[in-house]
C-alpha cells in the first residue's frame, strides 16, 4: 500500500474524503448532510474545512476525480453510482490506478 506520506496533498485529501465517506456514510440526491453522510464533493470540502488553500484544493480533487471517472460535474456521477463505486473511484484518483468499476447504475 502506498503511504500517504508520499503522495502529493491532492492525493492525500482524495483519500481521505473516501475514508470520509466509509466512517460517515454515503449520501446521494442532494448536497447536504444527512445524519453525518456526504457525497463525493461534500467529502471533500469536509476534509479540507478550514484550510487556507481550501479553494484551490478542493477544485483541484474535485477536477482529478472528474478527469479519473470521465464526467464533468462529480454531484450528477456521485448520484449514479454506489457508494462503494464512488470510494473506489475516489482512491483510484488518488493513486493513478485505472477505474476498475463496472458502470452501472444503482
Amino acid at each position: 500500500m502506498t503511504s500517504r506520506r508520499l503522495l502529493d496533498p491532492v492525493s492525500r485529501v482524495l483519500l481521505d474524503a473516501a475514508d470520509y465517506i466509509e466512517t460517515h456514510g454515503w449520501w446521494d440526491g442532494q448536497c447536504t448532510i444527512e445524519d453525518g453522510k456526504v457525497c463525493a464533493s461534500l467529502a471533500i470540502s469536509e476534509i479540507i474545512r478550514g484550510r487556507d488553500n481550501y479553494t484551490e484544493l478542493y477544485y483541484a480533487a474535485h477536477d482529478r476525480l472528474a478527469g479519473h471517472v470521465g464526467c464533468p460535474i462529480i454531484p450528477w456521477w456521485n448520484d449514479t453510482h454506489t457508494a462503494g463505486e464512488v470510494v473506489a473511484a475516489m482512491r483510484g484518483a488518488a493513486v493513478g490506478s485505472p477505474l476498475a468499476l463496472v458502470e452501472e447504475k444503482k
